[in-house]
């Protein structure tokens, strides 16, 4: 029952974020009536959407921690072959991502094999984020941390549908932009 009420309020977490990302655009542009009107279309079918997907719950949602350590180490590698390598960004996470995917293939018998592609392409996400907003490597561990987390409870919620790592990379960083603003600040 407890962990009913973290998926929904995972579920609902991430619909704010959405909301949020949406809004910031359109705060952003609000010049561009053609932007507007498509935004405000995807925000009606995102409701919908939001509306009609059966909420899931997982009962086994204390035993995939490990994951949060993948998630970290997704991130320091992409943001690693960012810097030293001078790779940009979409290209390091895609090396990341591509390697990453090699690693079911390693025991094709263990299914906890699967679960760590995922993790380590969420925190390669993280490391996409500009310089000004991941200043250092302290932010981008406690970023993975807090994306890795919301990985492991939100694993059931959003399955197959496109878009959730990101999603959870992306809340990650703002969580923790926030913290770091009501530390600094």
């Amino acid at each position: 029952m407890v962990s009913r009420y973290i998926s929904l309020t995972i579920y609902l977490f991430i619909v704010f974020i959405h909301f949020i990302y949406i809004g910031a655009i359109l705060f952003d542009n609000a010049d561009s009536y053609y932007l507007i009107a498509a935004i405000v279309s995807m925000v009606l079918l995102m409701t919908i959407f939001h509306y009609k997907v059966p909420l899931k719950h997982n009962a086994d949602l204390y035993e995939d921690f490990y994951l949060i350590l993948f998630v970290v180490l997704g991130a320091f590698a992409a943001k690693y072959i960012q810097v030293i390598a001078n790779f940009n960004s979409v290209l390091a996470v895609s090396l990341i991502g591509l390697l990453s995917s090699y690693i079911p293939n390693l025991n094709k018998q263990n299914n906890s094999l699967k679960d760590i592609p995922p993790a380590i392409y969420c925190g390669a996400f993280i490391a996409m984020s500009n310089d000004v907003v991941a200043f250092n490597w302290v932010f981008i561990c406690i970023a993975s941390a807090v994306s890795g987390i919301l990985l492991i409870v939100s694993k059931s919620v959003f399955k197959g549908v496109g878009g959730k790592l990101g999603t959870i990379a992306f809340a990650g960083v703002v969580c923790t932009s926030f913290l770091f603003l009501l530390i600094y600040n």
